[in-house]
């Protein structure tokens, strides 16, 4: 079996430009007979090296919108106490307990006070059933240190005042 003779390789011709097509930034774009870019004689150049200008955003944009604070851990437990819950306030104490087990009762009152600080709470007052559910709490000696320590701060900042 005979393999047919392989003809030479026909080299390309240079390629131009179509009539309308600019070249970028004066610059004139040239090819090698295989196709190949030639980079321009200045590329390597120190001083006469040029970088395209990057394309930035408007600066007359306006500035992002700010994000909204996130909630804290008790916000949902405090929540449902405003809407009157009958579980509510012993959810909300048995969640200070397990976060007192885990960061200690410091760290639970400084959370818990900075959660009923926002500004979301601070125009609602506590439904009568559950006040006096915090206050039986609070008073309780065979209650948690936690629960009572959450209960007295809830009764401080929204009875008593403590905004």
């Amino acid at each position: 079996m005979e393999v047919p003779p392989a003809a030479p390789a026909k080299p390309m011709q240079a390629l131009g430009r179509a009539p309308g097509d600019a070249p970028h930034k004066g610059s004139d774009l040239r090819f090698d007979p295989l196709g190949n870019r030639i980079s321009r004689a200045d590329r390597w150049s120190n001083d006469q090296f040029e970088w395209e200008a990057p394309v930035l955003p408007s600066s007359d944009l306006p500035p992002p919108p700010r994000a909204q604070v996130a909630s804290g851990p008790f916000a949902s437990r405090l929540l449902a106490v405003f809407e009157d819950r009958p579980e509510a306030v012993d959810r909300l104490c048995a969640a200070a307990e397990a976060r007192a087990a885990v960061r200690g009762e410091e760290e639970l009152l400084r959370e818990l006070r900075a959660e009923v600080s926002r500004i979301a709470w601070r125009s609602r007052t506590l439904p009568e059933l559950q006040r006096e559910r915090l206050r039986m709490i609070a008073q309780d000696s065979l209650q948690p240190a936690a629960w009572r320590a959450a209960a007295g701060l809830l009764l401080d900042f929204f009875v008593s005042g403590g905004k």
